[in-house]
């Protein structure tokens, strides 16, 4: 497998996130402990989640992480559209920003199905983050509850 750093996901993640927290320092200084700090943490997670994952070595853990950071991306989304609700982004940058989000939350859908096989419905217990069945180490696992990974 690739190190972290190799992989366009990440590497397009990172781009985001840095994007993100340029748009974020220019929100009124009224957000910049709300919403704009929001985008800031949810920015960053991004490919510090994938980076973690990738750096646990099993592939489990990888796609637990891969999933956070899907989850994140939907975060964000909603922070950017907030943002334009509110009038601090126009309409052209929010725009832009939910194409970029929504290609890296592609990407990253893409490592998950190469992790995970085929895809499959989400809400089906464990098999909406892998094809595995569910069992009790996986019960555990999901809930932090394994000591062993």
């Amino acid at each position: 497998m690739k190190t972290y750093r190799e992989l366009e996901t990440w590497q397009q993640a990172m781009n985001l996130a840095e994007t993100l927290y340029r748009t974020a320092s220019r929100l009124p200084k009224i957000e910049q402990f709300g919403l704009a700090a929001q985008i800031r943490r949810a920015a960053v997670s991004v490919p510090a989640n994938i980076a973690e994952g990738q750096g646990l070595g099993s592939t489990p853990g990888f796609v637990r992480h891969l999933w956070i950071a899907h989850g994140t991306v939907r975060e964000l989304e909603t922070h950017v559209m907030l943002a334009g609700r509110f009038g601090y982004l126009k309409t052209q940058e929010v725009e832009a920003l939910l194409g970029a989000l929504s290609s890296v939350g592609k990407l990253i859908r893409g490592l998950i199905t190469g992790c995970s096989g085929p895809p499959v419905k989400m809400n089906e217990g464990f098999g909406s983050r892998t094809s595995e069945p569910i069992t009790e180490y996986n019960r555990s696992w999901l809930s932090g509850e394994s000591e062993t990974l």
